[in-house]
C-alpha cells in the first residue's frame, strides 16, 4: 500500500517545494535576517505585476521503445509571460496577463507522426498549437476569461459547484487554505536557516532599476518534508503528513538537484526568484513500477518510456514590480462565448478537428504511450 501511494506524495512534495522555494533560502545570520524579513514582508504585497518563464526539458531517446517515437525528444516546452495581481479583496482576486506557450509545434507535429494520425487529425492538431501559442486572460468576479485566436472565451466561474474548474468553496478547505498559506509565511517554520543550505551570498544586482541583493540556496530536503509533513497534520491531514514522511527517504534521490536563487530589494521585497529543479528520471521510472499493478501494454510501454528518458530539468524565474500599485483590471468587452459550446466540436466526435479518419487511431483520439 505505501509503494503504490508513492508517486502522488512525491507529486505533491513536489509543488510544496516549488511554494516554499520561492519565499526563502538559507544561510548565515545577516542572510537569514535579510531573507525572514523579505518572507514576512511577502503578507503585506497585495498587488503585483510578475513577468514569468517556465522551461521544461526532457533528454532521452524514445526509439528503443518503438522507433515512430523518436522524435518525440528531445522535449522543450517553455511558458512565458506576465500578469497583474490584485488580491485586496480575498473573496474577490483579480489579474490579468498574457501567457504564451513554446514547443508545442513540434510537441504535436512528433505526436502525429508518432501515432500516424489522418491528415484531418494533423491540420486540427496545427491549429489547436497555433490558438495554444499565445492567451490572454481576466479574472474577475471569479470568473476566468480567456483570449484564444483574436476571441474572447468564458471559461465558467471558478467557485461554482456546476461550472468552471469546480474549486472546493466548503468552510472546511477556505480554513485549510488560510493555516497552509499562514504556514508558508511562519519563518519559525519555513524561514531561512530552516528549509534551505548551502548558501551562497553572491553580492548586489540591480533589476530592472531596483537595487537587490542576490542569494542562491539549495534546499535541505529532509528538514522542509519534515516542516510539510507537520503543517499538514497541524492543518488536518493526518494522513497525508504521514505518507509525506514515509516518503521522505525517497525525495532525496528524485530530485538530483534543487536549488533557488533570489534578488531581494532594499524594500524587503522579493523583486526576482529563480528555481531550478532536475528530476532523476529512473526512480521515478521505478515508483511508477511500484504503483502500477496493470499488465496492459500501453502500461508496459510507458515504464519503458519513462527508463529511456535521460534527464528532466524544470527552470522557473519569476520577475515581481509594481508593489501594492493599482490596476484597472475588469471583464472584457465585445461578444464572448462559452468555451464548454466550442470545446466540443473542436476536438469531439468524427467531425471535430482532432476527430476520426482514415489513418487515426480508434475514435480519433491521439494516444501518447503510457498516458
Amino acid at each position: 500500500m505505501r509503494k503504490r501511494k508513492a508517486l502522488p506524495i512525491l507529486l505533491a512534495v513536489g509543488v510544496a517545494v516549488l511554494m516554499a522555494a520561492a519565499f526563502g533560502c538559507g544561510g548565515g545570520t545577516s542572510s537569514s535576517s535579510a531573507i525572514d524579513n523579505a518572507i514576512k514582508n511577502s503578507g503585506n504585497v497585495k498587488a503585483e505585476h510578475v513577468d514569468f518563464n517556465v522551461a521544461l526539458g526532457v533528454q532521452g531517446d524514445l526509439s528503443s521503445v518503438q522507433p515512430s517515437l523518436k522524435s518525440l525528444l528531445p522535449l522543450n516546452l517553455t511558458i512565458d509571460g506576465g500578469a497583474d495581481f490584485d488580491m485586496k479583496d480575498a473573496k474577490n482576486p483579480k489579474a490579468q496577463g498574457n501567457i504564451k506557450i513554446g514547443g508545442l509545434d513540434k510537441l504535436f507535429s512528433s505526436i502525429g507522426q508518432a501515432q500516424g494520425v489522418s491528415s484531418q487529425t494533423t491540420m486540427g492538431l496545427q491549429l489547436l498549437s497555433g490558438m495554444l501559442s499565445s492567451i490572454d486572460f481576466v479574472l474577475v468576479d471569479n470568473d476566468l476569461y480567456v483570449k484564444v485566436s483574436g476571441n474572447w472565451y468564458d471559461t465558467g466561474n471558478l467557485s461554482s459547484a456546476t461550472g468552471g474548474l469546480k474549486l472546493p468553496t466548503t468552510a472546511t478547505t477556505a480554513a485549510n487554505t488560510s493555516c497552509y498559506q499562514n504556514a508558508l509565511k511562519d519563518t519559525s517554520k519555513f524561514g531561512a536557516s530552516t528549509i534551505f543550505k548551502n548558501v551562497q551570498d553572491l553580492g548586489t544586482e540591480t533589476i530592472d532599476g531596483a537595487s537587490t541583493h542576490h542569494y542562491k540556496a539549495d534546499v535541505n530536503f529532509d528538514s522542509l518534508l519534515t516542516q510539510v509533513a507537520n503543517t499538514t497534520r497541524d492543518c488536518g491531514d493526518a494522513q497525508a503528513a504521514g505518507g509525506i514522511e514515509a516518503a521522505k527517504s525517497q525525495i532525496g534521490s528524485v530530485f538530483k538537484t534543487a536549488s533557488v536563487e533570489m534578488w531581494i530589494g532594499n524594500d524587503n521585497y522579493f523583486h526576482q526568484v529563480k528555481i531550478n529543479l532536475a528530476v532523476d528520471p529512473s526512480v521515478i521510472a521505478g515508483l511508477v513500477g511500484g504503483t502500477s499493478t496493470s499488465t496492459t501494454s500501453s502500461s508496459a510501454q510507458g515504464a519503458a518510456a519513462l527508463k529511456a528518458i535521460q534527464s528532466v530539468t524544470f527552470n522557473v524565474t519569476l520577475k515581481q514590480s509594481k508593489f501594492n500599485q493599482s490596476f484597472n483590471i475588469s471583464k472584457p468587452s465585445g461578444n464572448i462565448q462559452k468555451l464548454s459550446d466550442v470545446l466540443g466540436g473542436l476536438i469531439g466526435g468524427s467531425s471535430g478537428l482532432l476527430g476520426g479518419g482514415a489513418g487515426s487511431s480508434p475514435g480519433g483520439n491521439v494516444v501518447i504511450p503510457g498516458m
